[in-house]
């Protein structure tokens, strides 16, 4: 399945997404897990599971062929990315916020301009075409996860603070 994990607003690209999803030409299930104070209009093939628990979306990465993130705003670091790379699954987002310079355009998913269904749609059937693709994306996102775990970011944290403190704060 294609799979989105978070909630589901509009903020985070819900309807962006169901709009994608119907341009897709035979498209795997989509599985949306999250909490929803909306109502959505969920096309066929489309589910959405509601909230669950955290081991079971753990579940779902290793099961997806692509984690979806279409975010319309720019969220500075969606927990979603870094754990979909990190469980080798290839990533699908918009390129806003944070997502940037986590996900590297055509080595560990796909960039795509946010609020834009076709360009989604377009980059999730290029997926969907060639699952070799997928796989290398998936292996070059594990690998790239590990540029985000506490033992990565801290020494460069650290060394920015003893930098600013070397240059009495300036």
């Amino acid at each position: 399945p294609l799979l989105f994990a978070g909630d589901l607003s509009h903020d985070k690209g819900v309807q962006v997404l169901l709009d994608a999803y119907t341009q897709l030409n035979c498209p795997p299930p989509l599985l949306l897990a999250g909490r929803s104070h909306e109502s959505w209009n969920f096309p066929p093939g489309a589910r959405w599971l509601g909230e669950v628990p955290h081991a079971t979306v753990v579940e779902l990465f290793h099961s997806a062929r692509a984690v979806v993130v279409p975010s319309v705003w720019s969220d500075p670091c969606p927990t979603v990315v870094l754990e979909a790379m990190a469980g080798g699954r290839p990533v699908v987002a918009a390129a806003s916020g944070g997502i940037v310079d986590m996900v590297l355009d055509g080595r560990t998913g796909f960039l795509v301009p946010p609020g834009e269904s076709a360009a989604l749609a377009a980059a999730l059937a290029a997926l969907l075409d060639k699952p070799e693709l997928a796989e290398e994306f998936g292996v070059a996102g594990r690998d790239r996860a590990r540029d985000f775990t506490v033992s990565a970011v801290v020494p460069r944290v650290e060394a920015m603070y003893a930098d600013a403190v070397r240059r009495g704060g300036r």
